[in-house]
C-alpha cells in the first residue's frame, strides 16, 4: 500500500469534517494519523498526515494557513446559511453564545464574512491563485452521494496510487452511519444518532430575510461554487 500524502483539511466549521474524517479512518485504519491545529501539540502535529484546520485567521484577521510545498489540501465547505445555522447552534450547545434572536442576528454577519473569506481563498481562487494540490468537498455532495465522494477523497489522500476497494468503502460508510451524531459529546447516545439533515426552514430564528441574503450571495458565490439555492 502507498503512503498517505500529508494533507491539511481546511474546513469551514460544520461542513462535515468529522463525518468525512471518521469514514476515512474506518477505511484507512492506522495508516491515517489525525491531528488538529486547534487541540494538538507541535510534536503531535509533526506526526500527523491528516490535519484539521478551520483557518480561523480569516475570521480573526490574523495570519491564516500558510501553504507548504510538501502538503496538499482537502477543502470542505457548505451552503452559507446552513453552515451559519449549524455553527450558531454548535456554539450555543457549548455555552459560547446565548440562544436568542439578538445573539443570532449578531452572529450571522460575522459568520457570513468568514464564510466569504474562506471560499474566496480555498474555493474560488480570489485571494491568490491556488497552484498546489487541492480537492474540494461540498457538504451537500458528501451527504447525498457519500460513497462516491469518499472514494474521491481516498484517491486524493493516496495520490491515486491504489485502487479503492468497493466492499471496504461501503463498510466504512456503514460503520460511520451507525454512530454519527451532531456533537462529539453525544457519542454513545443512540437517541442522538442522526437520520436526516437539517432543514433551514425549521430553524427557530428563520425569517424571510434569509432568502434575501441567499439571493445576494447567488451570483458571486452560490452559482460559482455549484451550491443550489435552498430558499427558492
Amino acid at each position: 500500500m502507498s503512503n498517505l500524502i500529508r494533507t491539511v483539511n481546511p474546513c469551514y466549521p460544520r461542513s462535515g469534517h468529522r463525518f468525512l474524517r471518521v469514514m476515512c479512518q474506518n477505511y484507512l485504519g492506522d495508516r491515517m494519523v489525525f491531528g488538529s491545529v486547534h487541540t494538538d501539540t507541535d510534536a503531535e502535529m509533526a506526526q500527523a498526515n491528516y490535519i484539521k484546520d478551520h483557518d480561523f485567521g480569516l475570521l480573526h484577521q490574523t495570519p491564516d494557513i500558510r501553504v507548504r510545498p510538501d502538503t496538499q489540501y482537502l477543502v470542505q465547505y457548505r451552503h452559507p446559511l446552513e453552515a451559519a445555522q449549524s455553527y450558531f447552534e454548535f456554539r450555543v450547545h457549548h455555552g459560547q453564545l446565548s440562544d436568542d434572536q439578538e445573539s443570532w442576528q449578531a452572529f450571522l454577519p460575522v459568520a457570513l464574512a468568514y464564510w466569504k473569506a474562506f471560499t474566496d481563498k480555498w474555493c474560488l481562487d480570489r485571494a491568490a491563485k491556488i497552484d498546489w494540490p487541492v480537492h474540494r468537498v461540498a457538504y451537500g455532495t458528501l451527504y447525498s452521494d457519500t460513497e462516491a465522494t469518499l472514494a474521491g477523497v481516498l484517491t486524493f489522500l493516496t495520490g491515486g496510487d491504489e485502487a479503492i476497494n468497493p466492499m471496504c468503502l461501503t463498510r466504512a460508510v456503514e460503520r460511520s452511519a451507525l454512530k454519527f451524531v451532531r456533537y462529539v459529546d453525544d457519542q454513545g447516545n443512540a437517541e442522538k444518532r442522526l437520520t436526516k439533515a437539517r432543514d433551514l426552514r425549521d430553524f427557530r430564528y428563520f425569517d424571510d430575510d434569509l432568502a434575501r441574503i441567499e439571493d445576494g450571495l447567488a451570483g458571486d458565490y452560490l452559482t460559482p461554487l455549484g451550491l443550489p439555492k435552498i430558499l427558492g
